[in-house]
């Protein structure tokens, strides 16, 4: 709106326009940020709005700060409050503090090898004076990974291969887990009962009972069910649990 006044001084008439500035509210039309006249707005994509880290409230044309850590490293920012865990505001841009990387997705952690006080500082999600990885993790790039480990047929042969273990998820081939060995801590991936280890191939295949009888159930004592070379015998539990090797015949006619 333009408003026109008239001043008559002794030796001229002169004509002068003020400009008379329209008060624009969040979410109306503007050209300019001075428009906004919300404290804390600013003027984006020809709309009124409030300006980083700030937010609206529902049914409320005010910008209140948002103080909560929301902002990722990389994001915009205005004071410490608003960036995320390990990484503060520089320059109204989220940056991560000395010896924090952003390396995933914008969150500040440390590389391997820096020195920790706690697990939520390292990359790999593991401290230990140091991040480094997990047990039975090993370094991929920057991540880690699980370490996956073949089967022996004893301690001494793993232990001679580096090749102990911490989980049965690092046991390769099915049917097979992580065992102690006796008087220790230590373990190592060997075929679970009822299997036979190939460590050729490095595999566990089913343990196949011959025990059986054309006429009678023959009792086994592994303490598990096994497989069956004969395709019309099963393995089954019966009367106490013992497992017993039961061979179906057809009837006699």
């Amino acid at each position: 709106m333009y408003l026109s006044y008239l001043f008559l001084s002794p030796f001229l008439l002169v004509c002068c326009t003020i400009l008379s500035v329209h008060a624009v509210n969040l979410d109306e039309k503007c050209d300019k940020s001075v428009l906004c006249t919300v404290p804390h707005s600013i003027c984006s994509n020809s709309t009124c709005v409030c300006d980083t880290p700030y937010y609206l409230p529902c049914n409320i044309n005010e910008c209140k700060l948002n103080a909560i850590k929301f902002r990722y490293a990389g994001e915009e920012c205005r004071v410490n409050e608003n960036c995320l865990e390990f990484s503060k505001c520089v320059n109204k841009i989220c940056v991560c503090d000395a010896n924090y990387s952003n390396q995933e997705r914008g969150l500040c952690r440390k590389s391997f090898n820096i020195a920790c006080a706690k697990h939520e500082e390292c990359l790999s999600g593991y401290c230990s004076t140091t991040c480094k990885c997990a047990p039975g993790y090993v370094i991929d790039g920057n991540k880690c990974k699980l370490r996956v480990l073949d089967i022996y047929s004893n301690f001494e042969d793993a232990k001679k291969a580096n090749s102990l273990c911490e989980a049965d998820e690092q046991c390769q081939p099915l049917n097979s887990n992580c065992s102690p060995e006796s008087n220790t801590t230590d373990r190592f991936c060997k075929c679970i009962t009822g299997y036979n280890a190939d460590y050729k191939k490095q595999q566990c295949d089913p343990t196949r009972s011959e025990q059986l009888s054309p006429l009678y159930s023959s009792e086994i004592f592994e303490g598990e069910c096994v497989a069956c070379k004969d395709p019309n015998a099963i393995c089954t539990r019966v009367g106490n649990g013992i497992p017993k090797i039961m061979i179906f015949t057809e009837k006699a006619s």
